[in-house]
Order: structure tokens, then C-alpha cells, then sequence
């Protein structure tokens, strides 16, 4: 049975029988009618070479398919993408729990601006702790 679901916006989508609305990749990727009795064992070679995940729609970082995104890369980039999460953590802790004190204030200009911001010789005159 095919659903009309409407909007806040007027829009209305149709949405038909059998239609996948929303899938929960970590979920998917554990399924052991694709992947068999050992789907919930990390083995990340299960996504090379292997026509069943394609068939049924199951890849590893999104829906890209294998031959545009290979298997090994997907991997490398999961790896960066946990690293980038925790390097922000730390460093987010790191300016949290102190108090910076930069040597020079620095200038700004909106239209010279290239994401570089900071003090000209990208030191700090003292950092101190801000547990006492």
C-alpha cells in the first residue's frame, strides 16, 4: 500500500510500498542473512569482492558504489574521520581548561582573510591553568 505523507510545507511524497525510508548502517552491516552467522565479527575484507552487500544494497561508508569507493579506502577514511573526532575532543579540553594570554593581539581583515588566524609569530605569552 502506497502512503501519502505530508509536510509542514504543503509538500506532499509519495511513498511506495517497500520503499526504504531509513536504514541504520551500523544495524545493516551486522545482518546475517547478508553477511552470515559471523556478521556481528569485524572483517572488513567481507566488502571486497563480494557481490552480496551490492546486491542488496549494503556498503561499508555510505551508499557509494564499491567501484567508485574501494573497500581499503573506505576503511583508511573511517580510521581519519575517528582520529579528526578525537583529536577535536582533546583539543577541545586542552583551550577549555586553561587560560591563553597571546603575545600579540591578532589583526584580522575580512577581505585578505585565508582561515588563518592568530598571533603573527603563533605564540602565547603564558598559559595558565584554570584549575585552582
Amino acid at each position: 500500500m502506497d502512503v501519502i505523507v505530508p509536510t509542514s510545507s504543503g509538500w506532499k511524497y509519495k511513498v511506495k510500498k517497500g520503499d526504504v525510508l531509513l536504514c541504520k548502517q551500523a544495524l545493516e552491516q551486522m545482518d546475517p542473512s547478508v553477511f552470515g552467522p559471523d556478521a556481528r565479527e569485524f572483517k572488513p575484507e567481507r566488502f571486497v569482492g563480494n557481490p552480496e552487500p551490492r546486491k542488496r544494497m549494503v556498503f561499508a561508508y555510505g551508499y557509494a558504489d564499491d567501484d567508485k569507493v574501494a573497500g581499503v579506502w573506505g576503511w583508511a577514511a573511517h580510521a581519519v574521520g575517528l582520529l579528526d573526532g578525537i583529536l577535536k575532543i582533546v583539543y577541545g579540553r586542552w583551550v577549555e581548561e586553561a587560560e591563553w594570554e597571546l603575545t600579540s593581539v591578532p589583526v584580522i581583515f575580512p577581505d585578505e582573510f585565508v582561515a588563518t588566524v592568530g598571533p603573527a609569530d603563533l605564540s602565547f605569552a603564558k598559559v595558565t591553568s584554570r584549575k585552582k
